[in-house]
């Protein structure tokens, strides 16, 4: 089986965020890149498996972006076959509609038989660019996938998706599908030395909006149904400082402050016969209106 990976590259958390003086963008000088973590998770599972079933291929596709040539060639290292890298002046501030939309025409182009994207990604948590995927070439969608299981025999895939909690659900579908990753899909991999400085001289196929068939009307911010209108950084609140009263006396203004104004929990323990015990208990209960 064939198995496409959407990849982003996105800010790395680690680095200073800089809003740019448009008040609309990140200001990415100075600032490094790196694969989306459920992206990553999902091309290590995709290799993985490749190396395990012992056929097919794993291509990876990515949007343009600054350093996106550079997470592609990460991906040969982790043991993709081949990569696709979508550039285009027109695909600039496509939102995550366009953006599937781009991804579905270049899908298009390849065999496949899984899809795998990230659940979200971590600079805009927006998580709508593989349903638009699916939903382009009529494929059956799964989302917050944790575990895969392959059967190429029946031509099918068995996941466990997270829900609330700690709650799983268990679901087949048969392929071709579309599968969102969370990043506890992530399996242990590790790119050699010798795969990182042949990934350097591996060829990155590239198409533009005439290649995938698609009009200025489809893409950027023509083609978006959302616009960001304003970045800003959010505001820390203050912590409260806790201020004894005055009218104490300064040994217990002092304890008050060593505390942070925390007092003492007392516990409410009935104690006696139950006979006696039980009417207080009563009162209690209805007084917490537990019971009436």
């Amino acid at each position: 089986m064939n198995v496409i990976v959407c990849v982003k590259q996105v800010l790395d958390n680690s680095s200073p965020v800089k809003i740019a003086k448009d008040g609309r963008h990140i200001d990415g000088t100075n600032t490094g890149y790196i694969i989306n973590p459920c992206d990553l998770a999902a091309v290590k599972w995709a290799t993985n498996w490749k190396e395990r079933s012992k056929s097919g291929e794993v291509a990876v596709i990515s949007k343009n972006g600054p350093s996106t040539g550079k997470i592609l060639r990460e991906c040969f290292a982790y043991g993709a076959d081949r990569a696709l890298l979508l550039t285009d002046l027109d695909f600039e501030d496509s939102d995550g509609f366009a953006t599937g939309l781009i991804l579905a025409r270049a899908i298009k182009l390849l065999e496949y038989d899984i899809i795998l994207c990230g659940i979200q990604a971590v600079d805009t948590n927006d998580g709508w660019v593989g349903p638009v995927v699916a939903n382009k070439l009529g494929i059956p969608l799964i989302s917050r996938v944790i575990d895969i299981q392959v059967d190429e025999i029946k031509k099918k895939v068995t996941v466990r998706r997270r829900l609330d909690g700690v709650n799983r659900e268990i679901v087949e579908a048969d392929v071709p599908c579309l599968l969102t990753v969370d990043s506890l899909l992530d399996e242990p991999r590790y790119a050699s030395i010798r795969s990182i400085r042949m990934a350097q001289r591996r060829e990155i196929e590239q198409h533009d909006r005439i290649s995938l068939g698609l009009s200025k009307e489809d893409v950027g911010t023509i083609g978006s149904k959302t616009s960001i209108l304003e970045l800003f950084a959010g505001k820390l609140r203050p912590g409260r400082i806790f201020i004894p009263d005055s009218s104490l006396p300064a040994a217990e203004r002092i304890r008050l402050i060593m505390s942070g104004g925390i007092t003492e929990k007392r516990e409410n323990r009935l104690e006696g016969n139950p006979e006696e015990t039980i009417p207080d208990l009563i009162q209690f209960l209805r007084q917490k209106k537990i019971i009436r």
